[in-house]
């Protein structure tokens, strides 16, 4: 049975070593994720474990959430609702806050992909219209941008996408991911019978 011990960050150049992990996780009726040294992990990394564990759990392979006890942030992991969409739900000791303009947690991609949109640009500019020319603009354009990507994801994922966003005010950074393990560029040229896609990579 894999297993897979995440790392102390997913972030960053992490991120990328973390994907390819993910990837890697072999073909065992089991995985285990062990979570005793995660203690930071950005939306990128949220949203691909969930379509990962998504993926698996439709694979008929049983998902194992080893040492959350011993997470630092387990917290952090249900406000994000990874833990929810994993099906791997604990009691929570917290109380939960209204999100909106500071997070929008792990959802898959699906029909109300314009309400995510409204959700995730909010984060950039809370308000929208409400505050200026700017702000209507950027809230405009990060709506667009998320809602064609997510379409996309919707489109050839079958239902396997997830979307995330997170507001961080002490590096004056939002970031958005979303994530999906949908068939890719390259299959979806080989499936539409061209030839050429075969010489390409993922």
């Amino acid at each position: 049975m894999p297993n897979l011990k995440l790392p102390t960050q997913i972030h960053g150049t992490t991120q990328l070593v973390f994907l390819a992990e993910l990837s890697g996780a072999g073909a065992g009726a089991e995985i285990r994720l062990d979570f005793a040294d995660l203690r930071r992990i950005t939306p990128a990394g949220l949203v691909a474990l969930a379509a990962s564990v998504t993926r698996w759990l439709r694979e008929h392979r049983r998902v194992v959430f080893l040492n959350l006890d011993r997470c630092s942030i387990t917290g952090y992991l249900q406000r994000m609702d990874l833990l929810r969409v994993c099906g791997a739900e604990l009691p929570e000791d917290f109380q939960r806050h209204d999100a909106r303009g500071r997070f929008v947690p792990v959802q898959l991609v699906d029909r109300e992909v314009e309400c995510m949109g409204r959700d995730i640009a909010a984060c950039l500019a809370p308000g929208g219209e409400e505050y200026g020319h700017v702000h209507a603009a950027l809230y405009d354009l990060v709506w667009y941008v998320f809602t064609e990507t997510a379409n996309n994801a919707r489109q050839h994922s079958a239902g396997l996408g997830y979307a995330a966003a997170q507001v961080n005010r002490s590096e004056g950074l939002v970031r958005i991911a979303i994530a999906d393990n949908g068939r890719g560029i390259r299959q979806s040229f080989a499936d539409a019978g061209l030839a050429w896609a075969d010489a390409m990579t993922d």
